[in-house]
């Protein structure tokens, strides 16, 4: 297989971007200039507000590493899940969206292998986490002579601490409103000036997380006309973006050739609200997970369904399917929005400052004078796109977004707050229900202003049991049912 056009560092190369820009960036984006857009982008000062952020007593929490091999580390929110290795680099990430085959979509290393290849996409991941791969942000010392230790701040979120002689870089991870955050602070501890080196891998693939179709062309796409990427509105930031077959599902041709500038044909408007139309009425007014032919990671057939809501057999893949909600009417369930492509929306900032892509497309040298201190923070989010909303804010990351020590210093972010259970217990609960429970909203998640679903059906969420983020959020009732009884002993 063929892998996207690189620089000689395993960077996109640039020519793309003009046309990127007319074809995706609405002509709504305010000037760079303009009070709107620089408010975006830097940070607000306002506030009590310690940066960066201070742990406070008994908030970090290490586990007993000691002799043991690298290992992953998982962590999310409300839908939102990554995993990351002990040395920093992100190795995945994942969102539900409520579009495609699984409604959870994933930013993918290139080198691993796709949703449904589960042992070897195993074998992949374990293998980046043992050897520190990843894509996004990485930092590399001047010297080779540092330690690490791993640390989970309020038992949920991890923050790894490297040591040199003359440097200390404490590098804290967390999601909120969707959005993965990496927060690298280092610290100049010498009289001299220091160096160290950023690099920024962009080699990333975007795919649905279906593991059940063996042959799922949106999944084994790797380059060509289906990905674009480019520059964010007014140069800001990296999107790739993935495009659909048709509206909301990766098996039809129509396909528009500008997102911002043309109507959809009358004759696919009408094919697309018929099939949602049968489509709806075959699954009784409620959204699907797909869960035949699930394995657990030694390749074990695992049970295929969270409860018995509903089950009914496509005829052509016998797909087993869980109705959600059934008393979701007709109407409610259609969403006027239909997705055209997923994004992957990456930012960069520097002491609270957006910066463009060219800031960070390159690897680069970075000096810190002495005793001084930086900070570098990326962020990264999938986000649901379609040609019928001309907004440029989905696609640009704020500073406000990425704000990690304004969003530890106003709230707790911990589902477990008992201090008469043991680490090993409260970590878990974390886990399970930060990483391994995935809420389950009626229709699509929008990141467009006033289009969200959830809003205007005003209905509970139902909440899917996943077997987490390393194992592609797969739904097995063995695994669902235990961590109920553990819920329950809790």
């Amino acid at each position: 297989m063929s892998l996207p056009p690189t620089s000689s560092n395993g960077n996109p190369v640039g020519p793309q971007d003009e046309a990127f820009q007319n074809r995706y960036i609405p002509t709504s984006t305010p000037r760079e200039d303009d009070e709107e857009f620089k408010g975006y982008m830097n940070r607000d000062t306002t506030g009590k507000v310690t940066r960066p952020y201070k742990p406070k007593e008994n908030e970090l929490i290490t586990p007993d590493r000691k002799g043991k091999d690298n290992t992953y580390l998982s962590f999310g929110d409300n839908g939102t899940t990554a995993s990351i290795t002990e040395l920093g680099q992100l190795m995945q990430f994942s969102r539900y969206l409520g579009a495609g085959s699984s409604s959870i979509f994933v930013a993918d290393n290139k080198n691993t292998w796709e949703p449904y290849m589960m042992s070897y996409r195993s074998d992949d991941l374990q293998w980046m986490a043992r050897n520190g791969s990843g894509f996004g942000k990485d930092i590399i010392p001047d010297d080779d002579n540092w330690t690490n230790q791993t640390f989970f701040l309020r038992d949920r979120w991890p923050r790894l601490v490297f040591s040199g002689d003359s440097w200390e870089l404490v590098s804290q991870w967390m999601v909120k409103h969707g959005v993965v955050i990496q927060q690298s602070m280092i610290e100049n501890l010498t009289d001299q000036p220091l160096k160290f080196k950023r690099t920024f891998d962009f080699q990333v693939l975007i795919r649905d997380l279906d593991f059940v179709n063996p042959s799922y062309p949106f999944n084994e796409e790797i380059d060509g006309s289906p990905y674009t990427e480019g520059a964010g509105p007014n140069g800001y930031g990296f999107v790739k973006v993935h495009r659909f077959t048709k509206p909301n599902g990766p098996s039809d041709e129509h396909k528009p050739k500008t997102w911002y500038k043309e109507e959809e044909e009358p004759q696919a408007k009408e094919e697309l609200e018929s099939e949602t139309k049968s489509k709806s009425e075959k699954e009784l007014g409620g959204d699907v997970l797909s869960v035949e032919g699930a394995q657990n990671l030694e390749g074990q057939h695992a049970a295929e369904t969270i409860a018995a809501v509903g089950e009914q057999h496509d005829a052509e893949k016998k797909t087993a399917v869980v109705v959600v909600d059934e008393k979701l009417s007709l109407e409610q369930k259609q969403d006027p929005l239909q997705p055209e492509a997923v994004g992957l929306v990456i930012g960069f900032f520097v002491d609270g400052k957006a910066k463009k892509r060219e800031d960070f497309c390159e690897e680069k040298w970075h000096t810190i004078p002495p005793r001084g201190f930086l900070e570098l923070v990326a962020g990264y989010k999938l986000v649901l796109l379609t040609s019928k909303m001309s907004e440029w804010k989905p696609l640009v990351l704020s500073a406000a977004d990425v704000d990690i020590d304004r969003f530890l210093s106003e709230e707790s972010s911990s589902y477990v707050i008992d201090d008469s259970l043991d680490y090993s217990t409260r970590r878990n609960l974390e886990h399970i229900l930060s990483v391994c429970a995935i809420p389950v909203p009626q229709g699509h998640v929008w990141d467009y202003d006033n289009t969200s679903v959830l809003d205007r059906l005003e209905v509970a969420e139902p909440v899917a049991l996943t077997c987490g983020d390393m194992s592609g959020h797969r739904v097995c009732i063995s695994a669902s049912l235990w961590v109920l009884s553990d819920l329950e002993n809790c």
